[in-house]
């Protein structure tokens, strides 16, 4: 039996659809091996994705929800770390910009004295 459009489209490649109930399916990743004793390929079920219903649509399982807010969080994570150490580097940059100012002033005034010096 095939299975319904509404479960369909929610089926990517490298992945299967296994029907639990008549309003329930569930989406499982999947590959294939190369069994050398067999000389076939062989099918390999993974990880639970989440559960489909014609009415609530796909629905995540909890594992993965949680691996994804836990990359989320890390990312969020990384991403104030990143801003963090630009805005010091900006102070950086700006505290050296100002040293570099003040030596040029002292670097000209030095230039001036020894112009009077010599003449």
């Amino acid at each position: 039996m095939a299975h319904p459009d509404w479960a369909l489209k929610f089926r990517r490649p490298g992945t299967e659809l296994r029907r639990k109930t008549e309003s329930l399916y569930c989406l499982y990743e999947c590959s294939s091996v190369y069994d050398k004793q067999k000389k076939r390929a062989r099918k390999v079920t993974g990880k639970y994705l989440g559960s489909i219903t014609e009415e609530g649509g796909f629905k995540p399982s909890k594992k993965r929800q949680l691996e994804q807010e836990l990359a989320a969080a890390k990312e969020a994570g990384a991403s104030g770390v990143h801003s963090e150490e630009i805005g010091r580097l900006k102070q950086e940059v700006a505290e050296l910009g100002a040293r570099l100012e003040a030596a040029e002033q002292r670097l000209a005034a030095l230039e001036e004295a020894e112009k009077q010096t010599i003449l």
